[in-house]
């Protein structure tokens, strides 16, 4: 606990550095962010893809970079570049978990994957698509899967296919949603609460059938 209470120390301690230092300034401007990119031509794209497959295995959600993407670019580039990432984020987990440190991860697998991996040697693409669908991108599945019988091919088809709806939703509707949302910010929480609650609903069921054929 001691390293990771001193990491996070460090972090809120850089962070508010940047905050004082007014690093932030230049980013509370869409405009003065998309033009910041501009000047970096490929790189912006190698940086986003770069952090993207780095980091988010590491825990944090990969909406940080979606929702950004689907502000500053247009559908047709935030899009495939979100899809990439996510694709190369998932790899790098799965590797990671079949090649370097099985023993770690297994240690640390939720016990409602770990019903499911009975069933994925046999119906590994299908299994793939529809943890993809209820539990996005979280990493634990990406473990999951590294320590599976399924094989590469199958996880990296099933993870696009199965991260295409969310991934184009949010990449479509994005930018769309948070003008709404600043403009409806009574209808926002009443949205917000009838979405969390559908898809708690429709998680719940999901995960019933998952046991079910598990059992």
């Amino acid at each position: 606990m001691r390293p990771r209470i001193a990491l996070l120390a460090l972090i809120i301690a850089l962070l508010g550095f940047a905050w004082h230092s007014g690093a932030f300034r230049t980013f509370s401007d869409v405009d003065q962010v998309r033009a910041l990119l501009d000047s970096w031509g490929p790189w912006a794209y190698v940086f986003f893809l770069g952090s993207f497959t780095l980091l988010q295995p590491l825990g944090i959600p990969a909406f940080f970079w979606v929702l950004p993407a689907a502000i500053l670019w247009p559908f047709w580039v935030a899009f495939p570049l979100s899809l990439a990432g996510a694709l190369g984020a998932a790899s790098v987990g799965f590797l990671f978990a079949r090649y370097l440190a099985r023993v770690w991860v297994a240690a640390r697998l939720p016990d409602r994957l770990r019903r499911v991996d009975d069933r994925l040697e046999t119906h590994g693409l299908r299994a793939v698509i529809l943890v993809r669908l209820v539990f996005l991108l979280s990493p634990p599945t990406h473990w999951l899967f590294g320590l599976s019988r399924v094989s590469y091919g199958a996880f990296a088809l099933g993870t696009v296919l199965g991260s295409i709806p969310n991934l184009a939703l949010v990449t479509y509707f994005g930018e769309n949603a948070l003008r709404w949302i600043d403009q409806n910010s009574t209808l926002t929480w009443m949205a917000f609460a009838a979405i969390v609650a559908g898809v708690l609903v429709v998680r719940r069921v999901l995960l019933a059938r998952l046991k079910s054929k598990a059992g």
